[in-house]
């Protein structure tokens, strides 16, 4: 039995700019909640980067990882050290970012009061570093690793000027 072919159907031309509009609509609603929690973990990512790098540097500055073998300990120590420090910025960061009274200014954010008060933690933190560095490199200095300590030890101690130095430039 042969069939007969039905002719094909067709949409009149305002229904498929309308179908085109409303996914349009439905693809830009579907994207725009999605996009705050994305630079929200973004800075997540950022900050719990920073927070490692800055953990990974004071364990140094004790010797761990270079002269001493690290232990579970002593990763628990530096999150109780940076974790509020990170944690403050963090937030900090997102009232920032979120915050309407902050929606019309060219301030950086560290330049607030409380910026300013968690640049003097993280001077705090480069002090520690120096001094945890001090005590490792008299240690260490009869050793090859003193001189790892002597000249990298103090190059990577400039990573805790880096906050500072921004908001004295975004300041000028």
């Amino acid at each position: 039995i042969a069939q007969e072919a039905k002719p094909p159907i067709r949409l009149p031309a305002s229904w498929l700019r309308e179908s085109r509009s409303l996914s349009a609509k439905l693809f830009v609603q579907r994207c725009t909640w999605r996009l705050p929690i994305m630079q929200v973990l973004a800075q997540l990512m950022g900050w719990s980067s920073n927070f490692l790098l800055a953990s990974l540097l004071l364990l140094v500055s004790q010797g761990k990882c270079v002269s001493y073998v690290m232990v579970a300990s002593d990763a628990w120590k530096m999150l109780r050290l940076l974790g509020p420090f990170s944690i403050s910025c963090f937030s900090l960061e997102l009232w920032a970012e979120y915050s309407l009274s902050r929606n019309y200014t060219t301030d950086y954010v560290y330049t607030t009061p409380l910026g300013w008060a968690l640049i003097l933690i993280d001077l705090f933190f480069l002090v520690v570093y120096l001094r945890n560095l001090r005590k490792t490199f008299v240690a260490e200095c009869d050793r090859d690793d003193g001189i790892f300590y002597r000249t990298w030890g103090l190059l990577y101690g400039a990573w805790f000027l880096a906050l500072p130095i921004t908001a004295v430039l975004a300041q000028a």
